[in-house]
């Protein structure tokens, strides 16, 4: 709720821009510190170079094949931002204009790219839902155990 209230005041002083990077920033941090949780069956948490480093080399899709999905998003906002910014250039142009294009081609880019992550997603659906069943079994416990302390 802090998020949503901060990002709303940050857009509306300096622009939806600066509070887009301005919230992205907290959420990576985030998304690194909650890969360092523990796995739920105790072992100890990998270091934070360890799992990024996992990212890039051991990991099931390496930074190649990460950057080949997300090419048609990468590329797509690189080039909203460019056609953006020279249309930001001419003043006698429709207001939000180039904001407009530079949303259509983020959109484009998303959809695009999680086109090409459905077959993806598909080869691993018998891997997910194990990992998803364990991880409900183990949330039923969980409750369980606190339902129990509260009694």
């Amino acid at each position: 709720m802090l998020g949503i209230w901060l990002g709303g005041v940050l857009a509306e002083r300096y622009g939806w821009r600066t509070a887009f990077v301005a919230l992205g920033v907290p959420g990576f941090l985030l998304a690194l510190l909650a890969s360092r949780l523990r796995e739920p069956r105790g072992r100890p948490p990998a270091t934070i170079r360890a799992t990024v480093q996992s990212w890039y080399t051991r990991g099931r899709v390496g930074a190649r094949e990460a950057v080949r999905l997300a090419a048609p998003l990468i590329g797509l906002t690189l080039a909203g931002a460019g056609v953006s910014g020279a249309l930001d250039l001419f003043l006698a142009r429709p207001g939000g204009l180039d904001t407009a294009v530079f949303a259509a081609c983020v959109s484009i880019g998303i959809v695009w790219t999680v086109l090409r992550l459905v077959p993806v997603a598909l080869r691993r659906t018998t891997e997910a839902s194990g990992v998803a069943a364990t991880a409900f079994g183990d949330f039923l416990q969980a409750a369980g155990r606190c339902s129990a302390r509260l009694r």
